[in-house]
């Protein structure tokens, strides 16, 4: 067994294992801060009375669920640790491997939301559902201030100046309270109190904002006073003499400096007719190099865009009326939230913070919770929003230095990338020098960088040396960099390449060659091709998938954009709404139907088309066939549950047959969705919303993986493809008013006066700033191979991205050469090989004389069952509750056996990592407690057995279009079958079928002849179960490969064919 390396920063993860201190780690990419947290954690375990006592708070529900399952593997590990924390969890009768509830591992949202459901009166959210969107909540309070403005309400007046404001445009004025409204925690006291203290005394927001404009005079002004000589102090002399012009560094620099704040490149006589004289021109031109080579173009930029230390009557006046009109927006809203007992993520963490504070007294509520909490661990700390952070000090406001409770923070802010949720990367600084509340934190730095190779940590800390300063201004988001330090050496595989193209053609051709490059060389490595944006990816996914490379994108295709899914909300529209004719045409074109244009142009000329459906019945086999489905579909819509009517009609018009088998999960979703909505299916809008939050997802997990930079946030893959980055991103909406609070007062503006110009522009310090730690993100997800490249013009400037890569930057300016690349075989090449057996592809159109239904043989025809949902067969006839639940345990572990493919990690290891998912599993399943360790230890049995017999591990090995848990929906006889497939896949050319039994012999299985007899019995039972398993299976491969079932005894590691 090798030696464990020793990291250089050691000493730092010793010291934050020390469960009596509080601590703030700055953890760079790749430096295994899961692994130190999940480590703190265990040790706190073993000092609390309760787990309950610990409460940490991840970034993301997956991190949650990551940090608590690595919590419950690592107590089956054989370390010291672990059997140290087993005997505490024994000690205190915590039971936690079968109580893993009792671990608070959760995301700031539920968090909040559990606290606040515990609040008294009116601030609870007890009984309130979480809007999926609240657009149009917001979108209503807004109309319904605007509403007001005829109304006998007192504050019409502030409603009709801010109009006035805003040129009386109604719909703009809507619109930027919409975007206010989101993020309210940000501003809603800030405009209560400026409410408040203008009806108290009219000059106190000029007071507040004078007293920050002083500060910010002299914050901007000390660097030019520090830098300035005695030189450019006569060179403002001689300038004014030439010129006319005060002797002024404000009079002046509008001649030195361009509308972009930067130093003109020539000077002529637009900017000034002294410019004619030569001598004097090249006096300037000689100064204005000085200056910039003295590093004062953004100081001086900065002094000239800088508002007036005073500000005016009508900017003040201004700040009122948008305040109050604020204010009276979201009581508008919580006025909805109350009515419809719906409520957003904000207007929890708000109630959370409310329920934690009355007035400057801590609740009864809080008080309970500090009883309760001793120790928090907050993940991803960087990207900490302002609300959050006071919901953290008031959560931590008792606690003091010598009473034993702790904070541990850890994060890196050079990954803080989510300023649109209004993460604050200089709360992290913040906290790094004065500690939370009362609490100092101690200030730790990992260096360690387990991750990537040692070629690319050094290019990265090369790079951005290069681009984040060595001193950063964190208010602006200027975060100081910090090197790793690399753990890996280089591998023969490690790869590193910036290149730039005259064109996107060859940058894509050169991408796609370079990922069959490396598929061919390996084809286990993980690949990650990473964008900025959704939209950059149309032309990249197209030449991935005409040279035939299989790859998966992350939230990238929105299911509602899917047309199968239109065509679903088409047939959804014109059950609930006839008359819609759109919907109508949408669905007659779709491949269920495929009427012609001409057949579109004759309906679309009679009055009702439902009529002309009816009579088209009467002598066109497609449209019998919809009239059929509709009928059968109208009279059960308010009978029976939407979704299985909606089901039972698509089938019935063909939907199972006219799509390819991908495009059949995305409709699988659709009615998941619509099951999950309830009454608000009937909702044809409702239900569109809530699909357009959806995104396509894959059927199989492909090599290739294609997400967004921010959704790569957290993961890692061999090689990373850094594409597109010239592209521009779009710019942030305008804000109508924004604020930056200061030690001395409040800096505010709205939208059109000199603050907020000013504070504008530090929003776009602060955006620049954000989008070279992007990058650093970006970078650092690779592990071996690193592709960065982008698209430039002849003779232009890079921009984007781009422009901090151009000194790393080469050129390629030639096509990849076809010959020397292995490309899969397509065509007749492809015939014999199982990889490319597939479901049907989409057809244009089903056949006109298409029919529904099959008749099987022995099925039940007498009656139309239509809606009857038919469940998966039970185990056994006689079972218990003890032993149904057994069965569903067995088939959970064997379904997230095979989907993560553990097995290939040798079976040991395979089932290690089952057995500690085992118990939260058995909690959520809600099984009787006193059951718990006997279900463990059999389930544990039986996959024991599973992974060690031979059948077992091939049925859970990888295969070709292999599936887990399979929902199908078929038609057998006259009736809709729903169905359930255990695991289903393509081996040596024929779709096996299995299906997973827990039963085992009740007699003697020593002898051969009872467990055949067992065997034969078991098959017998199950026989007609896999006959339609097998006919619904055939019809969705269209016939093209033999299909064959089997039973596989998990209890005995057998498998028997039927």
């Amino acid at each position: 067994m090798p030696n464990r390396i020793t990291p250089p920063d050691q000493d730092q993860r010793n010291l934050a294992l020390n469960v009596g201190g509080s601590y703030i780690v700055q953890a760079p990419a790749g430096s295994g801060k899961t692994t130190l947290l999940v480590e703190r954690y265990l040790n706190l375990l073993m000092i609390v009375q309760r787990p309950e006592e610990i409460l940490a708070i991840t970034f993301t529900k997956a991190a949650a669920a990551e940090m608590k399952a690595r919590i419950l593997a690592t107590l089956n590990e054989d370390s010291e640790l672990a059997r140290r924390v087993s005997q505490r969890d024994a000690a205190m009768d915590w039971k936690i491997r079968y109580n893993p509830g009792r671990l608070k591992i959760q995301t700031i949202d539920s968090f909040a939301k559990e606290l606040a459901t515990q609040i008294p009166g009116l601030h609870s959210v007890s009984g309130m559902d979480i809007a999926k969107d609240a657009k149009p909540l917001y979108e209503a309070a807004a109309q319904s201030l605007l509403g007001q403005l005829y109304s006998d309400n007192p504050a019409k007046n502030y409603i009709a100046d801010f109009l006035a404001m805003l040129d009386n445009d109604a719909n703009t004025a809507q619109r930027l309270l919409i975007a206010m409204l989101t993020k309210r925690d940000q501003w809603l006291d800030l405009t209560s109190h400026l409410s408040r203290q203008a009806s108290e005394n009219s000059a106190q927001i000029a007071n507040y904002v004078n007293a920050a404009l002083e500060e910010l005079h002299n914050d901007i002004l000390a660097p030019l006073h520090n830098a300035i000589t005695e030189n450019d102090e006569a060179m403002l002399v001689t300038i004014a003499d030439q010129t006319g012009l005060e002797p002024e560094w404000p009079a002046i620099l509008p001649l030195l400096l361009t509308q972009k704040f930067e130093f003109r490149n020539r000077l002529s006589k637009t900017e000034h007719e002294a410019f004619l004289d030569k001598e004097f021109k090249a006096q300037v031109a000689q100064w204005i190099t000085s200056l910039k080579e003295r590093g004062l173009q953004s100081v001086l930029g900065n002094y000239q865009q800088l508002p007036s230390f005073e500000i005016s009557a009508t900017d003040q006046e201004r700040i009122l009326v948008v305040s109050i009109c604020l204010s009276l927006a979201a009581i508008e809203l919580e006025k909805i939230f109350q009515r419809q007992r719906v409520i957003d993520f904000n207007g929890i963490l708000m109630r959370a913070v409310t329920g934690l504070r009355d007035e400057d007294e801590p609740t009864d509520l809080a008080l309970h919770w500090d009883y309760r909490i001793k120790h928090m661990l907050i993940d991803e700390f960087q990207d900490t929003s302002h609300s959050q952070y006071r919901f953290f000090s008031l959560l931590t406001e008792g606690w003091q230095a010598d009473d034993g409770c702790t904070f541990f923070a850890v994060g890196d802010p050079m990954q803080s990338i989510y300023r649109f949720r209004d993460a604050d990367v200089s709360i992290f600084d913040q906290c790094r020098e004065h500690g939370i509340g009362s609490i100092a934190l101690t200030p730790l730095n990992l260096t360690a960088n387990f991750r990537s190779c040692k070629s690319l940590v050094q290019w990265n800390n090369e790079l951005f040396n290069d681009l984040l300063p060595a001193q950063g201004t964190s208010r602006l988001g200027a975060v100081t960099f910090s090197a790793a330090t690399p753990i890996q050496g280089d591998e023969p595989k490690t790869a590193l390449s910036c290149k730039y193209f005259p064109e996107e053609t060859l940058e894509i051709q050169a991408i796609v060659a370079q990922i069959e490059a490396l598929i061919t060389r390996d084809s286990n490595a993980s690949i990650g091709i990473l964008c900025r944006a959704r939209n950059h990816l149309p032309d990249l996914l197209q030449a991935l998938q005409t040279a035939n490379i299989d790859s998966q994108g992350t939230d990238i295709d929105p299911l509602a954009k899917e047309p199968i899914i239109q065509d679903l909300m088409s047939l959804h529209r014109i059950l609930l709404q006839p008359s819609d004719q759109l919907s109508w045409f949408s669905l007659l074109r779709s491949p269920m139907i495929g009427a012609s244009l001409t057949t579109l142009e004759v309906l679309a000329s009679g009055e009702e088309i439902s009529d002309a459906i009816n009579e088209l019945g009467t002598s066109q086999a497609e449209f019998a066939r919809l009239k059929d489905a509709l009928n059968w579909a109208e009279p059960k819509l308010y009978e029976y549950p939407l979704c299985e009517v909606l089901e039972g009609c698509w089938i019935r018009l063909g939907g199972m047959d006219a799509y390819a088998e991908e495009h059949i999960v995305h409709a699988m979703r659709w009615f998941e969705l619509l099951e999950a909505e309830g009454l608000n299916g009937y909702d044809c809008d409702q239900v569109n919303i809530a699909v357009n939050q959806l995104y396509a997802q894959p059927v199989q997990a492909a090599q290739v993986q294609i997400m967004t930079i921010h959704k790569s946030k957290g993961l890692e893959f061999d090689h990373v493809f850094l594409p597109f980055l010239s592209k521009r991103m779009a710019s942030d909406s305008p804000s109508l008013m924004l604020w930056q609070p200061s030690s001395e007062g409040l800096l505010v503006g709205v939208n059109g006066d000199p603050i907020h110009s000013w504070l504008k522009h530090e929003e776009k310090i602060r955006s620049d700033n954000e989008k070279k730690r992007l990058l650093y993100v970006a970078c650092t997800r690779a592990k071996l191979g690193l592709f960065v490249s982008y698209s430039i013009e002849e003779n232009k400037s890079a921009i984007g991205l781009a422009k901090h890569l151009e000194d790393y930057a080469e050129a390629d300016l030639s096509s990849p050469t076809p010959t020397l690349l292995a490309t899969k075989p397509t065509g007749s090449e492809r015939s014999g090989t199982d990889a490319e057996i597939a479901p049907a592809k989409l057809l244009v159109h089903l056949p006109r004389d298409y029919a529904f239904g099959a008749t099987v043989t022995g099925a039940d025809t007498s009656a139309d069952k239509g809606l009857e949902e038919v469940a998966k067969a039970a185990e056994n006839p006689a079972s218990n509750p003890f032993e149904l639940a057994l069965g569903n345990l067995i088939h959970k572990a064997l379904a997230w056996l095979a989907d993560t493919h553990a097995i290939t990690q040798g079976h040991s290891s395979a089932l290690a990592k089952v057995r500690a998912r085992l118990p939260s599993w058995i909690e959520q399943s809600g099984s009787d407690v006193s059951q718990w360790q006997a279900l463990e230890a059999q389930a544990y049995q039986h996959l024991g057995i599973t992974l060690l017999s031979e059948s077992g591990q091939w049925v859970l090995s990888a295969h070709n279009n292999a599936y887990c848990e399979w929902p199908l929906t078929g038609v057998i006889g006259n009736s809709v079958r729903s169905l359930i497939l255990d695991r289903c896949f393509v081996a040596d050319g024929v779709i096996w079928i299995i299906d997973y039994k827990s039963a085992t012999p009740s007699e003697d299985t020593s002898a051969n002849e009872n467990l055949e007899r067992f065997f034969a019995q078991e098959c017998q039972r199950y026989y007609s179960q896999l006959a339609d398993y097998k006919t619904v299976v055939s019809a969705l491969y269209k016939n093209d490969l033999p299909v064959r079932c089997a039973l596989f005894f998990t209890g005995l590691g057998q498998l028997k064919e039927l």
